[in-house]
């Protein structure tokens, strides 16, 4: 096994998400078309070694959060990152990839022909709070790495989400602050219900996934920090 393979296998594993050479390999497909596409930039991150920890080992961390036997929408997925991942990892698992900008969907729709991802799909839609998307039909899951403050992301997302629907937000080293200061504030409609912090394995970065459910809004008790009450 040459060392990128390797490299990704072990990475994700420390994670707790196992993966076979096969997988590995069609994930580097993904990082080649990414880092190679002619057409416009999608990523800031241009060296392989830490593409493949920041982009793909990072999106693998999301894969225990949900269950494979439900659809996932990735909100802003521009590269991919974390969609087509999550497409290549659990090929029987719908994925819905949404982004505003047509050079991310000429992307997307190029790299789901190509490694022939039969279970993922891509819309061209700008999320609007407190407006129904036109393009697919609401969501059981829901990912996105998230953009903005909290409530900004929660108010933008939550028309795509079904009631009783899972949120996660991938955050970075401050995602556990952001969550503390949610449970304070809260927002109508949303539950947190666990807040995960760890470091990916070889550069050591802090990430949060922080999970939400949609709920009523009568319904915002949620995740209990300790010392907090």
């Amino acid at each position: 096994m040459s060392d990128e393979p390797h490299r990704l296998i072990a990475g994700a594993l420390a994670l707790g998400v196992p993966l076979d050479p096969s997988t590995a390999d069609q994930l580097l497909q993904l990082l080649d078309e990414l880092l190679h596409w002619p057409f416009a930039n999608l990523t800031a991150i241009r060296k392989r070694e830490a593409a493949i920890e920041l982009h793909l080992i990072d999106s693998l961390s999301v894969l225990p959060t949900f269950d494979p036997k439900r659809s996932i929408l990735d909100v802003g997925s521009g590269g991919g990152i974390p969609g087509l991942v999550l497409a290549i990892a659990w090929p029987d698992t719908p994925i819905v990839l949404v982004d505003k900008k047509d050079k991310a969907i000429r992307f997307l729709r190029h790299v789901i022909n190509g490694l022939a991802l039969k279970n993922a799909i891509a819309f061209k839609e700008r999320l609007e709070p407190e407006t129904v998307p036109c393009a697919f039909e609401l969501q059981p899951q829901v990912v996105t790495r998230a953009f903005g403050d909290i409530s900004t992301c929660l108010n933008t997302i939550a028309s795509a989400v079904l009631q009783g629907g899972r949120l996660v937000l991938m955050r970075g080293k401050k995602g556990e602050e952001e969550a503390r200061l949610f449970s304070e504030r809260g927002s109508p409609g949303w539950r947190l219900n666990s807040v995960r912090t760890f470091q990916l394995p070889y550069s050591g970065a802090t990430r949060t996934l922080l999970t939400f459910e949609r709920a009523s809004e009568s319904s915002v008790d949620g995740y209990d920090f300790p010392g907090c009450r």
